[in-house]
């Protein structure tokens, strides 16, 4: 009868044991997931000196080249799309042209577009750009750089979309509305982890 009655409270401890080292673990991990250092492995940034130049030099926050950069090609220089946008910020080859010829770029190539440094500058003055023309809008700017300001200014002007984030789903392209969401979402939190 002893045995049993040890054996008993010896499963009970196990058991109890068990639950603490679990709930222990449990804590701990919910510690890390919440941690800023566990976070910037989740949203790494690279090429931080080039987004830093690039952003100073056309008056953009950097955490938010960052969050286009990680939602177009997580921090992938060699990224093509299907639709043939290259580099790190996704640049379409014919907007890339243009822009370096409104920027004052030197001798650009369209195979320059997976130099980091190069795909930035670009990438970030076409987002400056989209920002004064829609005066500072920052949803619709990113409405525009993913579906085309053409496309944009007619969805607006047409009333097909009310230029909010309350009413992406007025954006006839899914794409467009998907980028959106997922560059501020990951926006806020870059803003949550580097600043």
């Amino acid at each position: 009868m002893a045995l049993t009655n040890n054996g008993g409270q010896w499963k009970l401890f196990k058991k109890l044991f068990y639950l603490l080292a679990f709930s222990a673990l449990f804590l701990l991990l919910c510690g890390l997931l919440s941690s800023s250092l566990l976070g910037r492995l989740f949203y790494p940034l690279h090429y931080e000196a080039e987004i830093r130049a690039a952003a100073a030099a056309n008056r953009v926050d950097p955490l938010l080249v960052a969050a286009v950069i990680y939602t177009e090609s997580s921090f992938k220089p060699g990224a093509e799309s299907p639709r043939g946008a290259r580099g790190l910020m996704q640049l379409m080859p014919d907007t890339a042209q243009w822009v370096a010829g409104q920027a004052g770029y030197p001798a650009y190539a369209p195979e320059m577009l997976y130099e980091p440094r190069c795909n930035i500058e670009l990438g970030t003055w076409y987002l400056a750009d989209l920002l004064v023309t829609f005066s500072g809008d920052l949803v619709i700017a990113l409405a525009a750089y993913n579906g085309g300001r053409g496309e944009v200014s007619r969805w607006l002007e047409n009333e097909i979309w009310d230029g909010t984030a309350a009413n992406l789903e007025q954006v006839p392209f899914a794409e467009t509305r998907h980028f959106v969401r997922r560059v501020l979402k990951t926006y806020q939190r870059y803003t949550e982890l580097y600043r």
